[in-house]
């Protein structure tokens, strides 16, 4: 053992996967569908051009981010002192950690959720309370009267709320983010809005950052941008807060094609929404054709759908096998039986449907 280590480090509740030791491979030929990321093909082809241009004059230099935060600052349209540039909304929410979580405090989150602020909360040594999804008539949803009532009758440091939510592509409304806002703000709870997945569901908490100086929103170009090999995300707040949240911060930690990068991209969010049309137009087409055939499908406002296979689950695992990676099950409860399948092209979903099609 090495006395050195932190204490709490030494726990098994902390478990990372060490990437070398497992090679999932992708490139197979098979769908990859099992990752909630966007391989839209006309994105591809439109980055081509611009990471060709950019690639080998960026390598050598050390990243400067100036024009990055002024392209999204004006895609937001908040002032530049608003922003942090992390690698990905990851790197944000791990800011977050760093700069309010002390040994000890309580975070209040949904579950299941974002898996990493499970280790971040063991990382940071806080404690959680966590609100369930629960699955009633195949509509996932959590108390939020109880969510609320925690932040009333509890020291709350932190809420992390992923809209949509991830695993169960749950969404709350303007009006409960308000009402969450209000309970966080007289308690002094830091509020961390998770928008991994705009614009898919195009509602954002951005509208209350002047008003709410309590709140911070985390968002990525990995989804709906197609870009998750960046790593690159920003975060949404108060100037204060950015101030605080900046230091916590690696002095390089988005690399210098990201920086480079991202400027020129911001002025493709035309492509980019239409992107986001298409695979909703896609996943409207693949869930009707699932229901069509007698499975349940549940409402998700993600990049993401769950279908229910029931007592054809191993047949059509099998015969999807060899064609698609998605995700075959979940362990939560509120998830359990459902499969997830993230949006693609209606071609690729065609070719699913195809196969279950033919499983008796």
């Amino acid at each position: 053992m090495i006395k050195q280590i932190r204490k709490h480090l030494l726990s098994e509740e902390i478990a990372r996967p060490f990437w070398h030791e497992k090679k999932t491979d992708r490139n197979l030929g098979k769908i990859c569908l099992d990752k909630n990321e966007n391989n839209d093909e006309n994105l591809k082809n439109l980055y081509k051009k611009t990471f060709n241009k950019f690639f080998l004059s960026s390598v050598s230099n050390y990243p400067n981010l100036h024009d990055c935060y002024n392209a999204i600052a004006r895609l937001n349209k908040v002032p530049i002192d608003n922003i942090l540039v992390g690698a990905g909304s990851d790197g944000i929410i791990r800011s977050v950690f760093e700069t309010f979580i002390e040994k000890g405090d309580l975070i209040l989150k949904t579950s299941p959720t974002f898996q990493m602020y499970d280790v971040y909360s063991k990382i940071y040594q806080a404690k959680t309370i966590n609100i369930q999804y629960v699955n009633k008539d195949n509509r996932i949803s959590f108390d939020f009267g109880k969510f609320i009532n925690t932040i009333k009758n509890n020291k709350i440091k932190l809420v992390c709320l992923p809209n949509p939510d991830s695993p169960t592509g749950t969404i709350i409304s303007k009006n409960k983010m308000k009402i969450l806002l209000d309970e966080a703000k007289k308690k002094n709870t830091i509020v961390l809005i998770d928008e991994a997945y705009f614009p898919f569901y195009n509602v954002s908490a951005i509208q209350f950052i002047k008003r709410y100086k309590n709140l911070v929103i985390s968002r990525t170009f990995a989804k709906a941008w197609g870009l998750a090999g960046l790593r690159i995300g920003y975060g949404i707040a108060n100037k204060d807060l950015i101030k605080y949240m900046n230091k916590v911060k690696s002095m390089y930690e988005v690399n210098t094609f990201a920086a480079h990068l991202i400027p020129h991209l911001l002025l493709k969010n035309k492509n980019i929404i239409n992107s986001v049309k298409s695979l909703n137009n896609s996943k409207k087409f693949f869930l009707k054709e699932l229901n069509n055939m007698g499975f349940t499908t549940l409402k998700s406002h993600g990049n993401f759908c769950h279908v229910k296979f029931g007592n054809k689950a191993q047949k059509i695992h099998s015969a999807l096998k060899k064609k698609v990676l998605y995700k075959e099950n979940f362990s939560e409860d509120c998830l359990q039986g459902y499969s997830r399948f993230s949006l693609t092209n209606q071609k690729n979903f065609k070719k699913i449907i195809s196969i279950i099609s033919k499983i008796k």
